[in-house]
């Protein structure tokens, strides 16, 4: 799975990371319109509800699970080409991208929630601010080891901070980066330099 994020193009990217979410809030505006233009007291039927919902959650799955996956291979599967004394620990790194994909699902379902029960909003809402703050925090830490393992791999060396900080804010800004950073991921597995004995003796 990791090789296909890594040999997939910046549009296959890009499909399921904007283009999806753009049509899930083009769909979520039309359907909440038409709800809205109910007779009061009218009330929409339940499985219309149903349906609006169940479609929303394929909006929301789709570009979390693509994002999460890319973040994932690119973390991952780069490290894992880079010469083994460039090698990171990817424990945290994994952490932290499973854990923002996780508290997006959970408040899109905090948000099917809220409608079916409203009264339980304010403790829900105050539960899901310190979710999102955490993994707020956790999304930054993986745009940062993301942002150092591709340009280690580009030029399989060490590298300071301010080399690796455009890469970042590629990451970060994923919707324009995309376009750039993954012709240079193309680019750099097409060399695996795990198992080369010389390629660091530039650094003895």
């Amino acid at each position: 799975m990791i090789d296909v994020f890594l040999k997939a193009k910046h549009w296959q990217l890009f499909i399921p990371l904007i283009i999806i979410p753009i049509l899930g809030i083009v769909y979520l505006i039309f359907q909440m319109l038409e709800f809205a233009e109910m007779p009061y007291p009218a009330q929409p039927d339940a499985n219309d509800v149903n349906s609006f919902l169940s479609t929303l959650m394929i909006f929301v799955l789709l570009p979390v699970i693509t994002l999460a996956g890319w973040m994932w291979s690119v973390g991952v599967g780069l490290n894992d080409q880079l010469h083994w004394k460039l090698q990171k620990n990817t424990t945290l790194f994994k952490i932290c991208v499973v854990l923002p994909a996780i508290a997006a699902l959970i408040s899109a379902f905090g948000f099917v929630n809220a409608i079916y029960d409203p009264y339980e909003s304010p403790q829900l809402l105050s539960f899901l601010v310190v979710l999102n703050l955490i993994s707020s925090l956790a999304m930054f830490y993986s745009f940062y080891f993301m942002g150092r393992i591709i340009k280690t791999a580009e030029h399989q060396a060490d590298v300071a901070f301010r080399d690796y900080l455009a890469e970042i804010f590629m990451i970060w800004f994923y919707f324009i980066g995309i376009w750039f950073l993954q012709p240079k991921v193309n680019r750099i597995i097409q060399k695996d330099y795990s198992a080369e004995p010389d390629v660091m003796d530039h650094l003895n």
